[in-house]
Parts: C-alpha cells; sequence; structure tokens
C-alpha cells in the first residue's frame, strides 16, 4: 500500500500526464516528456510507473471512479438522486467544454495500440456506475423507469462523443446545455409525475 506521499506524487503524475495526452495525443509522450513536466528523475518516475500506458490507464481509470464518488458524496451529503444528477451533469458540462483535458485523440491511438479491449474494463465500470445510480433515482421515485443500463451506456456514450468533437468544432454554451438538458429530460421525472 503506498503511503500518502506516494499517492500524492502517483496523482501528480498522472495530472501532468493528462496535460501532456491532452495536448500531444498518446503516441507522443515519453516518459522523459512526464519526468521534465514532473520535475522527476527518471528512476523516481520509474518508481510509480513503468511506462506511460500504465499512467494513460490509471487516468481512464481514475476519471471514471471521480464520477462514481461524486455521486456517492452527493447521496452521503444528504443531497437527493436529482441534485446529485444535476451536480454531476454541471461537471460533464465543464469537462465538455474544457478543451485543454480532452483525451479523445489520445484514447484513439491508445485504443489503435492496444485495442479496444484496454478501454473496455473502464467503460465497464463507468456503466455500472451510472447504472446503480439510475436504480437508486429510480427506487426513490425521482427518475423515470428506464432502462438503467442502457441509460448509462447512453449517458456515456454521449459524453464521449462531445468529447470527441471538441476537437473539431467550438461548441455554444447553448449546444453543450442542450445536451445536458437532454439528458436530464431522460433520466428525471417532471414535477407532476412524482
Amino acid at each position: 500500500m503506498l503511503k500518502a506521499k506516494g499517492k500524492q506524487t502517483r496523482a501528480e503524475i498522472r495530472n501532468h500526464a493528462l496535460l501532456l495526452f491532452a495536448e500531444k495525443g498518446f503516441k507522443k509522450v515519453t516518459m522523459n516528456d512526464i519526468c521534465v513536466s514532473t520535475g522527476l528523475s527518471r528512476g523516481g518516475l520509474y518508481r510509480y510507473y513503468s511506462n506511460p500506458a500504465e499512467i494513460f490507464g490509471d487516468i481512464l481509470k481514475i476519471i471514471i471512479q471521480s464520477m462514481g464518488d461524486e455521486l456517492a458524496k452527493n447521496l452521503k451529503g444528504g443531497k437527493t438522486p436529482t441534485e446529485s444528477l444535476d451536480i454531476v451533469l454541471q461537471k460533464l458540462k465543464e469537462d465538455i467544454q474544457n478543451t485543454q483535458t480532452t483525451l479523445t485523440i489520445a484514447l484513439i491511438e491508445y485504443c489503435h495500440i492496444y485495442g479496444a479491449k484496454a478501454v473496455e474494463s473502464v467503460f465497464s465500470r463507468g456503466t455500472e456506475i451510472w447504472e446503480e445510480f439510475i436504480k437508486y433515482g429510480i427506487s426513490q421515485g425521482e427518475f423515470n423507469d428506464v432502462n438503467p443500463k442502457a441509460m448509462a451506456s447512453t449517458i456515456l456514450i454521449l459524453y464521449e462523443g462531445a468529447r470527441a468533437g471538441v476537437n473539431l468544432i467550438s461548441y455554444s454554451d447553448d449546444f453543450v446545455s442542450g445536451l445536458i438538458e437532454c439528458i436530464r429530460y431522460m433520466i428525471v421525472k417532471k414535477p407532476e409525475e412524482k
């Protein structure tokens, strides 16, 4: 088990690497690039990660898990499923609009090298997180009686598709807001239906 300083160092490595992957794609990022960005020696970096693919894989897992952590934190903090959803959808909106940290090109390159199976477990975990949350919202009478697994997959695909598009076109705030509103509309019951 890593001690607190080790966990912090790994987090700093991932944060620096995320920016490099977003800027250069996956193929062009080297361990030396990450050393320069973090200020770590090669030995220091290799103490935590053996290659860029390992770092990239961790970044993907943490991005997905952070959604689940945010949903759980909100619910434990007394928020309703709808309030929790609104908080996470706002974060997704901000993330879609943030061109500085989009990993779409890096993700395509990563899958080209390692195959789609390399990210299937991450997508599967994201689906599980959303599916459980949607089931909970349905059980609380706040969410529409949708197919939780299909809705979870829809959310992730809409999100990833929007993130991919941000590399190609500039989205207006209205466009992204509309996308988020559509997700919310599909999930949350209208007040008169509750």
